[in-house]
């Protein structure tokens, strides 16, 4: 007595469909997540009243994915005049993130990677399903 499976080259040449994740696509879904984080980060920014000129908020970017080993940044890019000295907007964060002398604690990046986590995967699952729409799976 003998088996038959049909249909199992079909499903196993779906399942390297599935394993041979571009590049470009692991990018788009690094940066739709990313992209939810920074608008968290902004919002709560906004929830602290931690905007004064706007520039911190505005220096949040998204980097560049590296899609080598899966990850994004998001962080406050760029420098400012305070003063006669030139500060980094990742310091002015950094001290608004944990506060200093007469200065409490804001923590606008810890609270906005926590509400953004849902969005985050949600946006990053978007771009995969619509990858796998295309590639007909």
């Amino acid at each position: 007595m003998g088996m038959t499976v049909e249909g199992f080259d079909r499903f196993t040449a779906s399942l390297d469909k599935l394993a041979a994740l571009p590049p470009a696509t692991m990018g788009e879904m690094l940066t739709a997540g990313g992209e939810e984080i920074k608008k968290a980060h902004q919002d709560k920014l906004d929830q602290y009243g931690a905007v004064d000129t706007g520039k911190l908020r505005n220096s949040i970017k998204v980097s560049k994915p590296n899609t080598s080993a899966g990850y994004v940044e998001i962080r406050p890019t760029g420098t400012r005049k305070s003063g006669r000295k030139t500060v980094r907007n990742e310091e002015i964060g950094y001290i608004t993130e944990y506060g200093k002398k007469g200065e409490p604690a804001r923590p606008w990046m810890r609270e906005g990677n926590a509400d953004s986590e849902d969005k985050a995967v949600d946006a990053a699952q978007n771009v995969f399903n619509n990858y796998l729409d295309k590639i007909g799976l």
